[in-house]
């Protein structure tokens, strides 16, 4: 199956791969680590999107693209990239060296020391640790190696949950 590439309004990608997969698309949101200046020059580590304004997408089910053009956070008009009046799609050879480019994104160096990251944003754990032990949730944002923001279902409705990753584990 070829990959199509969705555009998301401006800074709405991780709201639209979130809505994508929610409608049962099969997406690939390319991200990478990068740092930000904030408050007294403090810097402050971030994923961003390799590819802002784009998301890969395979429409499995052979459903048609309507859902996609409905969904939160992608463009409503030219919800898929055209060439040449075709819909653009990316060959798997492309996309297996843009997910090993990812994987050496989500390398970091400390103290001389090379560390993989175990989560990446958008991935569910499970809490094994603590008061949430048994719980399930969304990891929402790496902050660094030590603080992970998880996205829980307490009590019916989303909080926001800091905790270490030797605390998790993938599902």
């Amino acid at each position: 199956m070829d990959w199509h590439i969705a555009l998301t309004q401006p800074g709405q990608d991780r709201v639209a791969c979130d809505a994508l997969r929610s409608q049962r698309y099969l997406v690939y949101r390319p991200i990478m680590f990068g740092s930000v200046r904030h408050g007294r020059g403090r810097m402050r580590s971030v994923i961003k999107s390799m590819f802002p304004g784009y998301l890969f997408v395979i429409d499995e089910f052979s459903r048609g693209w309507e859902w996609l053009r409905i969904s939160h956070g992608v463009r409503f008009k030219n919800s898929l990239l055209m060439m040449h009046g075709h819909l653009a799609t990316v060959d798997s050879d492309v996309m297996t060296e843009i997910k090993a480019e990812e994987q050496r994104q989500c390398t970091r160096t400390i103290n001389g020391e090379k560390i993989v990251v175990p989560y990446k944003v958008g991935d569910t754990v499970r809490i094994e640790e603590g008061p949430f032990s048994g719980l399930f949730g969304e990891v929402e944002k790496l902050d660094d190696l030590e603080r992970i923001c998880l996205l829980l279902k307490i009590l019916g409705r989303q909080s926001r949950v800091y905790l270490s990753h030797t605390h998790l584990a993938s599902i």
